[in-house]
């Protein structure tokens, strides 16, 4: 005759109901409800605060961006299109405001950046990219180091430098 600690109703039992107690006495029906205007309100803060850190850190990389690291074509009047994150923010959060987290690059070298590098397409990327490969993998290698993410990208772009180590380069 084992004795459980569900045995003893009186404790289990919701103050309001004959429901199961889920915390602090009360069943999830009867627990209080965060308001909604307080989640909105906390949701609006982080994003500010998420814009501001983006804001400063384009406006840093803006006023130093004048040529495409990687084609060397002049950049006159540059946007944050020619501003590319290494490691994506979409993936990284946590390096999405640092400053080392970036390479200079024309509109067109951009997309074409990002979608070899969302398709884990590391060999074409360093054939294309001849003239800045070498400064990408470095940063990203300080940067997988700093990261409090663990993408696909990640472990695979982790592989892939582990592999260029592996070989000489």
């Amino acid at each position: 005759n084992k004795v459980s600690f569900l045995d003893n109703e009186d404790s289990k039992k919701c103050k309001e109901c004959d429901r199961l107690v889920f915390s602090k006495g009360l069943c999830k029906f009867h627990q209080p409800k965060k308001s909604i205007k307080q989640s909105r309100e906390r949701t609006k803060e982080k994003k500010q605060l998420q814009s501001e850190k983006r804001n400063s850190y384009f406006e840093y990389h803006l006023e130093r961006c004048t040529k495409s690291e990687e084609s060397f074509k002049q950049i006159s009047n540059p946007t944050r299109t020619n501003i590319c994150h290494i490691l994506p923010k979409s993936l990284h959060p946590s390096l999405e405001d640092n400053l080392k987290n970036c390479i200079y690059l024309t509109f067109e070298e951009h997309e074409r950046f990002d979608k070899l590098l969302f398709s884990l397409e590391f060999e074409k990327l360093e054939k294309e990219f001849k003239n800045s490969w070498q400064k990408i993998c470095i940063i990203a290698e300080e940067l997988l180091y700093l990261s409090n993410e663990s993408s696909n990208l990640s472990r695979e772009f982790k592989k892939y430098l582990d592999g260029r180590k592996t070989k000489g380069e």
